[in-house]
This record gives C-alpha cells, sequence and structure tokens, in this order.
C-alpha cells in the first residue's frame, strides 16, 4: 500500500512538473513556429543585419568631427540657456498679461499680424516687447 501510495504521488509530481514545464515551453513553441513558418522569417533576418550595420555606422559618426562639433555646440546652446531663460521666463510671464492689448492695438493697425501662425505671433509679440513697446498709459 505505501510503495502504491508513494507511486501515485510520484505520478502526481512528475505530471505537475511537465505541466509547468509545458506552460514555461509553450510561449517558445508558438514563437518558434511563427519565425520558422512565417515569410518574414528571411526579413527579419535582414534586419537584424542591418540593424548591426547601422550601429556600426552610429559608431563611426559618434567619432566623427561633425559630431563633435554638434555636441560642442549643444553644450554651448545649454549653458547659454541656464544663464538667460530664468531672466526670459521672469520676462515671459510679466509681458503675458498684455499680449491680447498688443494684438488688437496690431489688428487695428496697417501692420496686421499673421493670425494663422502661433509660433510667429508669439515670437512678433516677444520682439516687441524686447524691443520696447509697452501698453499706452502703463
Amino acid at each position: 500500500m505505501a510503495t502504491d501510495i508513494r507511486k501515485a504521488n510520484t505520478t502526481r509530481l512528475l505530471r505537475e512538473a511537465v505541466t509547468r514545464c509545458a506552460r514555461d515551453v509553450e510561449f517558445h513553441v508558438q514563437r518558434a513556429f511563427e519565425t520558422t513558418g512565417c515569410s518574414c522569417h528571411p526579413l527579419r533576418k535582414e534586419l537584424q543585419r542591418l540593424d548591426a550595420e547601422y550601429e556600426d555606422l552610429q559608431e563611426e559618426l559618434h567619432n566623427s568631427e561633425l559630431y563633435k562639433r554638434r555636441e560642442a555646440l549643444s553644450l554651448e546652446i545649454r549653458q547659454v540657456d541656464a544663464a538667460e531663460h530664468p531672466g526670459l521666463d521672469n520676462l515671459a510671464r510679466i509681458a503675458t498679461p498684455f499680449f491680447r492689448v498688443w494684438l488688437f492695438e496690431r489688428l487695428s493697425s496697417e501692420d496686421a499680424p499673421d493670425l494663422s501662425s502661433p509660433n510667429t505671433l508669439g515670437a512678433n509679440y516677444a520682439e516687441a516687447w524686447l524691443g520696447g513697446w509697452r501698453p499706452k498709459g502703463g
């Protein structure tokens, strides 16, 4: 009887282990069928090869004079931004409430701004403010 119980336990444990293993491998089996049976498999291999070439080119570019000049310019821009942007941000906070006044003045003048480009409109207002424009009576 004890032997039968051990056999049953061993069989049950073996079945559970095989079930766990099968569950873990099923994803890989499905993936193997997809990659082996799909016509995109050679395309994926080619993509891997191209990716390797691309990475080599990126490394060459990273070591190039162009990359070094670009990085130096980016660093200079970050330094200028760090020095100047806090003051400009403060000016923008002061100037923004008067934007509508400036806009309505311009709309009623000969040099009405183009309203189709928010970036250009904002840049024009900033240039006007930095150039000395202030609301009348203010």
